[in-house]
């Protein structure tokens, strides 16, 4: 489909709960967030859920800087947003940019902490052309206890904003990242391809 979500679309100020469900197969067109769109402040809750075979893509030829689309294979979580994932699965996501896309700055509104949290999930054999599997962006913290990220896959790309293949983990200019026990097997990219900080964080 065209537009935001292919499988979901969650508008904002609202709180929901997954569990036991199979997003698999969805596809969105030059957009974001190929199986669950959660927009601006969303308090989302995801337990024992597979995102399988989900894919986004984007215009080709379009200055990434100019044209930021084509992310989130699995899930796009806005700004000032809460996700909270335990016990689920994400296989053969395909997307430009990342699985899973955690939004913490807003052009007009400025910035807003995104919290997340994963627990006992795993990510195997997901693709992205750049910025890593999970991306963090901006303001924000993110607790990631034994998961398991193998055999995922960040291609070198290049276009008229530079070559960006970062790792499973690209916690960009994020504040605070705390990980434990978690196991990263056969992963490839770039810079880094476990994880890849571009500031110091605590």
């Amino acid at each position: 489909m065209e537009g935001q979500g292919g499988g979901i679309y969650v508008t904002p100020n609202h709180t929901v709960n997954f569990k036991n469900m199979n997003f698999n197969n969805n596809y969105c067109y030059d957009s974001t967030g190929g199986a669950l769109f959660l927009y601006n402040t969303v308090t989302c809750i995801i337990d024992s859920c597979n995102f399988e075979n989900n894919t986004v893509t984007r215009e080709e030829d379009v200055a990434w800087a100019n044209h930021k689309t084509g992310m989130a294979s699995a899930i796009y979580c806005g700004y000032g947003s809460s996700l909270t994932l335990r016990n689920s699965n994400f296989r053969k996501n395909t997307s430009y940019n990342s699985t899973i896309l955690v939004v913490s700055y807003n052009d007009t509104l400025g910035k807003k902490q995104t919290p997340v949290y994963m627990e006992k999930c795993t990510f195997e054999n997901n693709t992205s052309s750049k910025s890593g599997i999970i991306y963090l962006d901006e303001l924000g913290y993110c607790d990631l206890v034994d998961c398991n990220f193998k055999d995922n896959t960040i291609l070198m790309v290049s276009d008229n904003s530079g070559i960006a293949d970062y790792g499973c983990i690209n916690a960009d200019t994020m504040e605070k990242l705390d990980i434990k026990n978690c196991y990263f097997s056969n992963n490839t990219g770039n810079w880094g391809a476990c994880i890849s900080l571009k500031k110091d964080v605590t």
